[in-house]
């Protein structure tokens, strides 16, 4: 019944467009994907007496089929409607997961607006700036975007409604009530990307700013109600680029500004935020070569472990503007740094916000092969804690991971990849001496194909 509604709504949609507008100028787009997860022992607890065995195997697909309708004049509008999730739905019992058809994105395009370089995209739209600002790449996020392109300067400045708390029923309801007649505030995520371009597009210098904007409200009583007032900041700068043939690198630094403020019972706290990510990642490919060879270095702060912490009016831990997955370049066709280090973050996803991704140092070295359709690359990563309690060893451990992709008469990518963790000493005072700790194991297989 979903499903019919949504290519109803769709059908409506382009229908009324096209009634006032004109027939447009058609075009069809498409994903599909498919992965099988596995992990073991991300507990990092041998299984034994009492402890069972820690591993799963999963399948996660995502379908969709997007339409663009361009009108001429540098106007057009895109839906894209499709599923993404966990399926191993019984066909006869329907017990297990299927998940639902869904609208992922619809919005608004003009280019060449009033004839100038400005462009405007209003609606639901896919966000990835830099390897932090990502929306999941499942979902867009609701705002507008207004753009500036020119050759050797490009800007966005956007406002984005990260989530809708108001909405249709709060209108007219109940204006009688004052202690239930404040509308939720909504969380809002504004800000600008810029970027300065050199050497023909091939050096990339990308200032940036984002404010998360969020309060909340009570008023039971004068005694017993509260306020509060969240308001993160971050400021940035990205630098990337190919200043000479074969030779790629990508250099961030972002710190985090702004304050969160608690009033209860005419009590006030305040604490500001000034958490930090930096990174530097470095690829090069000799002329001639099949070979490639790398190395990247991330870091993202903790929160302090001292004593005094209670009294302590700073947030130094690191978390991105969405808390969404830190990309790494999507090196392995998913978000986030090895397999096996991405298993056992939440969801599989290296959400920014997680706890083995943020208070982390990442060091990686990497080397790859290339032969025609056929690709196979080597990486070693070197995860350490940041801030850890005293007398706590900071080593989460080291990783040992392998990457194959073929690409099928040029149209279709098959891949597979697989980590080894081998946990560090932290595990150690986290688990108790006498706790049997192994290594654990990561990875999926996976085929994809766009059109």
């Amino acid at each position: 019944m979903f499903k019919k509604a949504l290519l109803v709504v769709i059908s409506m949609v382009f229908v009324t467009t096209v009634a006032f507008a004109g027939a447009p100028d058609l075009t069809w787009h498409g994903t599909w994907y498919t992965y099988s997860f596995f992990w073991n022992n991300v507990n990092l607890i041998n299984p034994e007496d009492g402890v069972p065995q820690d591993g799963d195997q999963h399948y996660y697909m995502r379908g969709s089929v997007g339409l663009n309708a361009d009108f001429g004049g540098g106007v057009n509008t895109y839906v894209l409607a499709g599923a993404a999730g966990c399926y191993g739905e019984d066909p006869i019992t329907f017990a297990g997961p299927g998940p639902l058809v869904w609208l992922r994105e619809a919005y608004l395009n003009v280019t060449d607006l009033f004839d100038t370089p400005l462009s405007l995209k209003l609606g639901k739209q896919h966000v990835l700036y830099g390897d932090q600002f990502f929306d999941g790449g499942e979902d867009g996020i609701m705002g507008v975007r207004l753009s500036y392109t020119s050759e050797m300067f490009d800007l966005d400045l956007f406002s984005f409604r990260f989530i809708e708390e108001g909405g249709p029923g709060y209108i007219g309801f109940p204006w009688w009530r004052k202690d239930y007649g404040v509308v939720p505030d909504d969380w809002d995520i504004h800000g600008f990307w810029s970027t300065f371009k050199f050497m023909d597009g091939a050096m990339r210098f990308s200032p940036y700013a984002f404010l998360k904007m969020h309060s909340d409200y009570c008023g039971y009583g004068k005694s017993e109600g509260y306020e509060s007032t969240d308001n993160p900041m971050w400021l940035g700068v990205r630098i990337d680029g190919s200043p000479v043939a074969g030779l790629n690198f990508a250099g961030e630094f972002t710190k985090m500004m702004g304050s969160y403020k608690y009033e209860y019972d005419k009590t006030e706290y305040t604490e500001d935020y000034t958490g930090m990510h930096y990174m530097a990642r470095l690829g090069y490919t000799p002329d001639g070569i099949p070979l490639t060879i790398g190395g990247a270095y991330v870091y993202f702060s903790g929160d302090k472990y001292d004593e005094d912490k209670n009294d302590d009016e700073e947030c130094h831990a690191y978390f991105s503007p969405t808390g969404g997955p830190y990309t790494f370049g999507f090196y392995k066709w998913w978000p986030g740094f090895g397999p096996a280090h991405l298993m056992m973050t939440a969801w599989g996803f290296s959400l920014v916000g997680d706890p083995l991704v943020t208070n982390v140092n990442v060091i990686n070295g990497n080397i790859g092969f290339t032969n025609g359709p056929f690709t196979i690359r080597g990486d070693y990563f070197m995860y350490s804690f940041n801030e850890v309690p005293e007398d706590w060893e900071s080593a989460m451990g080291n990783e040992i991971a392998v990457l194959l992709l073929y690409n099928y008469n040029e149209s279709l990518t098959f891949g597979a990849t697989a980590g080894m963790l081998m946990p560090g000493a932290y595990w150690d005072k986290w688990f108790g001496e006498d706790a049997d700790i192994g290594n654990c194991l990561g990875g999926y297989l996976f085929a994809s194909k766009g059109f």
